[in-house]
């Protein structure tokens, strides 16, 4: 935490985007949407390859804490 203060203000942009991509996906269980959303709003086009590994890693890591989700029981409630 203490060389938070050495990055400029874009490369703090770029880690608050990671990060809340990784927690809303693990959250959320959608990581594709996750990683799109946080992307238009960051606009940053080298950053989406990694939004969509962090939101695919992260997601798969919550589904294991989580439990069911919202997407998984509405799959379950169709079958």
């Amino acid at each position: 935490m203490q060389h938070l203060g050495e990055l400029d203000a874009s490369a703090l942009a770029q880690l608050a985007a990671v990060g809340a991509t990784a927690l809303f996906a693990a959250a959320n269980g959608t990581p594709i949407f996750c990683a799109a959303f946080v992307f238009t709003l960051q606009g940053d086009a080298s950053l989406l390859a990694l939004l969509l590994a962090v939101s695919a890693l992260s997601a798969d890591i919550g589904s294991r804490i989580r439990g069911c989700g919202w997407n998984d029981s509405q799959v379950a409630a169709l079958k």
